[in-house]
């Protein structure tokens, strides 16, 4: 990790002070390659490498494609992970709760039959409410005619 970032630095580095952009077109000058020998002065001011440096840079440059695709993939194997893990984890409550649902169901239809089958239970063993009515009618006339007869024999 510290390599990553010590070569990350020195690429920046290298690459922020190798050309500046200047608004004076006559002023910018192409990059100049040379080679310096060691206590020679340098024939610009600069950033120098040895070429050691410039070719860890290059691998570095040439391999970072690779390496980002590395990363993406890890990330993208990861969310696929996680959108996985989500949706069995959705998929389970959902099971749950079907279940939940069908027991529920299950038991109000069992309540429903059972109460249908003491209805039907109670309205046979119930009697016959027309002949209450109709005797109690032919009592209460028989009742008053009985009244009248006796009160007419009193009199």
């Amino acid at each position: 990790m510290i390599r990553r970032f010590a070569s990350l630095a020195a690429l920046s580095v290298a690459s922020l002070t190798a050309s500046f952009a200047s608004a004076d077109e006559s002023a910018w000058a192409p990059p100049i390659i040379t080679t310096v020998q060691q206590g020679a002065p340098a024939p610009f001011t600069g950033v120098l490498l040895t070429p050691e440096a410039v070719a860890k840079v290059i691998a570095e440059a040439k391999d970072c494609p690779r390496r980002t695709q590395v990363e993406v993939d890890k990330a993208r194997g990861e969310e696929k992970a996680r959108g996985e893990k989500a949706f069995a984890d959705l998929k389970s409550d959902a099971d749950r709760d079907r279940a939940v649902a069908k027991a529920g169901l299950e038991q109000r239809d069992a309540s429903i039959k059972d109460l249908t089958s003491r209805l039907e239970k109670s309205e046979q063993a119930r009697s016959n409410t027309w002949m209450f009515a109709g005797g109690g009618v032919l009592a209460g006339a028989a009742l008053v005619v009985l009244t009248v007869l006796a009160v007419g024999a009193a009199n």
